[in-house]
This record gives structure tokens, sequence and C-alpha cells, in this order.
């Protein structure tokens, strides 16, 4: 990972590279202590919401009838077609 990540809207989630250096830790880390339940946004990214704690992620698995995602859960679709 690159930089320090000091608050949600530094977090960069389609920064591919931090994933094969292994599992970015301090990304998380501040999404959970700042964030837990984050809209993500970024300009010419799609968007989606990051659930960063445990217990937020159990809940909202057992009941999708109110936490449901008409399009699944794929990310970077469109990233990830053009370097296959």
């Amino acid at each position: 990972m690159h930089g320090t990540i000091a608050k949600p809207d530094d977090v960069d989630l389609f920064e591919l590279e931090q994933f094969t250096e292994g599992f970015p830790h301090q990304a998380f880390e501040v999404l959970r202590k700042q964030a837990p339940v984050y809209w993500y946004e970024r300009p010419g990214q799609e968007r989606f919401w990051v659930i960063s704690k445990y217990d937020d992620i159990v809940r909202i698995s057992a009941d999708p009838e109110t936490f449901i995602s008409g399009k699944g859960v794929v990310i970077g679709d469109d990233l990830m077609a053009g370097e296959m």
C-alpha cells in the first residue's frame, strides 16, 4: 500500500497492488474505527457500501430481505474484464 491512510476518504479499494502485497489491514482498520458502514464513492469507479465490522456483516448476512443488492456482490467486473 502506498502512503498513509488517515481517514476513510484516503482508502482506495481499487488500488489492486495493495492486495497483491497482502491484505490491506491499515485501510480496513481505518474504516472499522471511523466509518464501519461506509458508502464508497470515487470519481470514475463503482459505488458500493463497505461493511467492515464482523458483527455488522453477520447481521446483514442474516437478513437478506432488508439488506439486498439487486446486482449481486461483484466489484470491478469492468475493471477486471480488461485484464483477462
